[in-house]
């Protein structure tokens, strides 16, 4: 397979993002673009990797937005004035092939791949700005940077000169605890624990006591528990106060977060429980399907698959509670990453009565990241999806198999063959997508 020229795509780049500025100082000669920002870069695991917008805005733009000579500069890329400057087509091309390379082999390949493109990225702003530095259409002090949501103001920081950084970005590394002394900033943790959760963690030990002191607390101590579930803190003194919060339903957002942390907490047959009451029905069904959502892959120790507990839910028959497992486990929001160690239960999941199990099932199995091992165990199990009767579990199986990338190569004739043959539209669509 042919290795990308680095080189080529870089030069190609910068020459379309040169003829870009030169065109619009060129159509807008009034104006003195204050910055140029590279912006919307989608990328997705796996997947594409988009190449960014080049937006720019103006000087004289601000005078006349904010009807003033005293501007206050704006740094939202995605709100300015011209949000893209550069041509399409050529922009495109460079994109499929950055594409073509990044899913050529593994995902750690496709890791190197991104930190490459945005390394990239960064030396054609600097090289843009160095090239305009005294353009007629620009400030003195413009700048040229890499907007983008991952990379955040360390991104910015690798492509704007120190001065120029200090004087347009530096504010917005402060926050609003800045001036607050160590002390200060704890109390002030500790006065919202639920906001500050975060902060709270990365402190560890250090913050245990402090919220075991505020657990009675009528509006802080529901957070203060879930925090220090978060920590690690399983006590019977914790558990009483998630229940508390779980069992009074005092206020709903609460009452959810801390059934969560129960659910976490494999605190099961307490929730179940309060399946049985309608005022904590749906608080104690959230708690038991967050062990299926992605929270419950972010807990210091794995919390294992298992369909049990959403197989008991159903099996009360209860239309609410039916209906509520649908929108919770609705394909598309966050499931857990399942490891090697759950692919029994999720090939078993597979063949559930449940349509909502099934999906849920195909989805998580659809993680090449598993290895190329449960891959030849997974992808047989998911090809068999293919001619579920139901049409989104099909097209759930496509998309998962596809995500198999070259490991998913034998099963393509049966793939394609839904591109005419399957008899819902939506499925014969999805069917064709995967192949473009």
């Amino acid at each position: 397979m042919r290795t990308l020229d680095w080189k080529e795509v870089e030069a190609t780049f910068l020459r379309e993002a040169e003829q870009a500025v030169e065109r619009w100082a060129k159509k807008n000669r009034r104006h003195h673009a204050y910055a140029f920002a590279f912006h919307e870069s989608y990328r997705e695991l796996d997947g594409q990797i988009a190449f960014p917008f080049l937006g720019v805005n103006s000087i004289e733009f601000l005078e006349d937005d904010q009807g003033t000579d005293d501007v206050k500069l704006e740094w939202n890329s995605a709100d300015w004035n011209w949000e893209n400057i550069l041509a399409v087509q050529p922009i495109d091309k460079l994109g499929k092939l950055v594409c073509d390379e990044a899913t050529k082999s593994t995902q750690a390949h496709w890791y190197r791949t991104e930190k490459r493109f945005v390394a990239m990225v960064v030396r054609v702003a600097r090289a843009l700005r160095k090239k305009f530095a005294k353009h007629a259409n620009v400030t003195p002090d413009f700048v040229v940077y890499f907007d983008d949501e991952d990379g955040g103001l360390e991104l910015v920081k690798k492509c704007v000169p120190a001065k120029l950084y200090n004087k347009h970005f530096f504010e917005y590394e402060e926050d609003e605890l800045s001036g607050l002394s160590e002390n200060a900033k704890f109390e002030e943790y500790l006065s919202n624990p639920w906001l500050y959760e975060d902060e709270l963690v990365a402190m560890g030990k250090q913050a245990i006591d402090p919220l075991r002191n505020i657990l009675q607390d009528p509006e802080r101590g529901w957070s203060a528990a879930a925090v220090l579930g978060d920590l690690g803190v399983k006590d019977s003194t914790v558990l009483e106060r998630l229940r508390k919060e779980v069992k009074s339903v005092r206020k709903q957002g609460a009452a959810e977060l801390c059934a969560m942390t129960l659910g976490l907490w494999d605190d099961l047959d307490f929730l179940f429980k309060l399946v049985k009451s309608k005022k904590t029905q749906t608080v104690a069904v959230y708690g038991i399907l967050v062990r299926l959502k992605s929270r419950a892959g972010r807990q210091p120790e794995p919390i294992p698959l298992d369909y049990e507990p959403v197989e008991r839910l159903l099996a009360l028959r209860t239309s609410a509670i039916s209906r509520f497992i649908r929108k919770e486990l609705e394909p598309g929001s966050s499931f857990i990453e399942i490891k090697p160690a759950d692919v029994d239960e999720a090939i078993r999941g597979l063949t559930s009565q449940s349509v909502v199990i099934r999906q849920h099932a195909v989805c998580v199995l659809g993680e090449r990241g598993l290895g190329k091992a449960v891959g030849k165990r997974v992808l047989p199990e998911l090809a068999k999806r293919l001619y579920d009767k139901v049409p989104n579990v099909r097209r759930l199986a496509l998309l998962a198999i596809s995500d198999w990338k070259a490991a998913a190569k034998p099963y393509h004739a049966e793939m394609k063959k839904l591109q005419k043959e399957d008899p819902d539209p939506d499925v014969r669509f999805w069917a064709n997508y995967v192949f473009e």
